[in-house]
């Protein structure tokens, strides 16, 4: 399987989600928007880590990368993901990490600064992350 495709899909950009169609191939990622001109390509090289988990109520792929940043898509089936798993693991010898994200409302826990990405964990599972980018200097 040298390529993979999915449409109906959505990167998320500081909080908007924008939909279009994401290709996996043996060199990048390249994401395209459905409608305007939005495209975005990550190197293969580039990407450090690659993680299952919840974007919104659907399975998403977060794609961590060299720099300290990270990029999310969205709106994935879940035999979708076992597709990438798959690709992921024969054209980039990498493993994909399943996240489970805590999502209750009391949980308590630890701050850590990431690369360009602040991280709030509960028991070392993360349940918020915002891009440090986000927030302006006042």
């Amino acid at each position: 399987m040298s390529s993979l495709e999915f449409s109906k899909v959505f990167i998320e950009n500081i909080g908007v989600l924008t939909s279009g169609t994401i290709k996996l191939d043996g060199n990048a990622i390249t994401f395209k928007a459905d409608i305007g001109s939005k495209t975005v390509k990550l190197s293969r090289s580039n990407v450090t880590e690659l993680r299952f988990q919840k974007l919104g109520n659907k399975p998403g792929l977060r794609v961590a990368l060299d720099d300290g940043g990270s990029q999310r898509f969205g709106g994935f089936k879940d035999e979708d993901l076992e597709k990438i798993n798959e690709f992921a693991n024969v054209n980039w010898q990498m493993n994909i990490i399943n996240t489970e994200l805590v999502i209750k409302g009391w949980n308590y826990g630890q701050v850590e600064v990431k690369g360009r990405n602040i991280e709030f964990s509960w028991e070392k599972i993360q349940f918020l992350k915002f891009p440090v980018p986000m927030f302006p200097n006042v």
